[in-house]
């Protein structure tokens, strides 16, 4: 893969695209298998070096990269030049740095020092923890959903609209989150009311690290009084613990989940609440 393409996949994995060259490379993906399995390694990478939260850490890690390259654990990589070499030691340790070819190596090889070291450092983000505690994809509804979408036959009414979700679902189901991703918003561009295929979205996005993207998706439907209504709070709570400058809170969410006497969340959204906010 060239250095125009791993660029492009930096850019598609920290949310940089515009739309429409988001939409370009997510058919891309959709189409080069060996490109989608890069960018569900880099996503993993991405995530390691997010859960350092630890600027030192990073620097240090950074270090070792270069050292490993003076000792030439790198030769059968084509090298680093000595700028490269001076950049990857430099005060502030630049993520971009992870995805270009000749850090493909270190980032696999660091990968699992970058987890140990987030756990040896006791991250103060207390959100981090809760959301690791309490995110899963829903599978129980997703195998309720995907039983009910295989019963179609032709006389079904909606049939297109079935055979298409049941087949972004069952990407989902093979945790292939990338195809699913792609697959589910192509589905609401044919039928955006659609909730099933909205809340789904939502919690493959979530398994991709775009938290800001499954809010947008998630919230309509948590808005909304239908029957995916506490399923998508619940979700969307999740997605606020890790989004950006969001205007609503999780706080706000959850204590909505906990007053919902009715709500299979009720007693989880209360145990948040106290890890979150102690004044609840």
């Amino acid at each position: 893969m060239d250095d125009s393409t791993y660029l492009q996949l930096y850019q598609y994995l920290n949310e940089e695209m515009e739309p429409n060259e988001r939409a370009a490379f997510e058919q891309k993906i959709q189409e080069d298998k060996a490109l989608a399995q890069e960018v569900e390694f880099h996503r993993d990478v991405l995530l390691g070096v997010e859960w350092a939260e630890d600027q030192t850490l990073a620097n240090k890690i950074a270090k070792n990269a270069a050292k490993l390259e003076e000792e030439g654990f790198f030769e059968t990589g084509g090298g680093m030049t000595s700028s490269d070499r001076n950049a990857s030691t430099a005060a502030t340790f630049q993520i971009r740095s992870l995805f270009r070819p000749r850090y493909y190596a270190i980032a696999a090889s660091l990968l699992v020092l970058l987890i140990i070291g987030w756990f040896l450092s006791q991250s103060s983000n207390p959100y981090q923890k809760v959301y690791a505690n309490h995110y899963e994809v829903d599978r129980t509804s997703l195998q309720e959903q995907l039983t009910d979408l295989s019963k179609s036959g032709m006389a079904t009414p909606d049939i297109d609209r079935r055979t298409q979700l049941l087949a972004a679902l069952k990407q989902l189901e093979l945790a292939n989150y990338s195809q699913a991703s792609l697959a589910l918003k192509n589905h609401l561009t044919a039928y955006p009311t659609d909730e099933v295929a909205s809340l789904f979205l939502g919690q493959s996005l979530m398994q991709e690290s775009q938290y800001n993207e499954a809010v947008r998706v998630l919230q309509p439907v948590a808005d909304a009084a239908g029957p995916f209504q506490q399923q998508a709070r619940w979700y969307l709570g999740l997605a606020l613990l890790q989004a950006d400058d969001q205007e609503m809170t999780p706080v706000d969410i959850f204590s909505e989940i906990a007053r919902d006497t009715s709500s299979p969340y009720q007693t989880q959204a209360m145990n948040i609440l106290k890890q979150i906010d102690p004044d609840q």
